[in-house]
């Protein structure tokens, strides 16, 4: 086998791997909201054990939630299927990821956490103070986008296979192709069929097809069916 074939069923390193790092990368965005959906509830722990597992557990939902509803939406989208059922949710768990991590962004920003706001210059401030909000308020956004992206790349590697599952046996001599057969005049898929016999149509016989005689030996009173020719009792 040459280098070049190897190289075709090995494929490029980026495609092989750009599945699992998108998928990996899409689980790390999704843990960061679900961090951010705990620290939001993090003022209505009372110090109850109770309220401390159950916040966390309603973080790690909000997380999964929205890594398999992007998903699924996705999936369906290039399927054109419809998204109605899935969507008022998939809404609902973005719109509070959003929320809850431009409220972590507001509390940093105004308790001066934040240095590239307090060591901005004061004209530029609020400008600064304001992308900050946006920056960190699309981050849950980050994970649909890519859940996308990695369901494209999926569709695609299953379309590969599948091509490449119906590509024919190879044989020698055709440069590893099997020809497929050719549809001919009077044929059907590519299968010869037989052609019809000499006065076969209308029930007529041809005017070159001569008359049988009879058996018996007795006396033939019918004309010769070519002109010129005398018939011989």
């Amino acid at each position: 086998m040459s280098m070049t074939q190897g190289t075709q069923r090995r494929g490029n390193w980026v495609r092989d791997s750009e599945h699992v790092v998108f998928r990996v990368v899409s689980l790390a965005f999704s843990i960061g909201s679900a961090y951010a959906v705990r620290e939001f509830f993090e003022p209505l722990d009372t110090g109850d054990p109770i309220h401390y597992v159950l916040w966390w557990i309603v973080a790690g939902g909000f997380g999964l939630l929205g890594f398999y509803l992007s998903r699924g939406i996705a999936h369906r989208m290039m399927n054109k299927e419809s998204i109605w059922v899935y969507a008022p949710l998939f809404v609902l768990v973005e719109f509070f990821e959003i929320l809850c991590n431009y409220a972590k962004a507001v509390s940093a920003v105004e308790t001066g956490a934040v240095s590239w706001v307090t060591h901005a210059p004061h004209a530029q401030q609020a400008a600064m103070a304001f992308l900050t909000y946006m920056g960190w308020s699309i981050l849950p956004l980050v994970s649909p986008m890519m859940a996308a992206v990695d369901v494209d790349v999926m569709r695609r590697r299953i379309g590969e296979v599948a091509y490449q599952q119906r590509l024919p046996l190879a044989r020698p001599g055709n440069n590893g192709l099997a020809p497929l057969p050719m549809k001919q005049p009077g044929t059907q898929s590519g299968v010869p069929q037989p052609l019809p016999k000499p006065g076969a149509q209308n029930g007529t016989a041809q005017p070159w097809q001569a008359a049988a005689p009879a058996r018996g030996g007795g006396p033939q009173n019918s004309a010769s069916p070519l002109p010129g020719v005398i018939s011989v009792p």
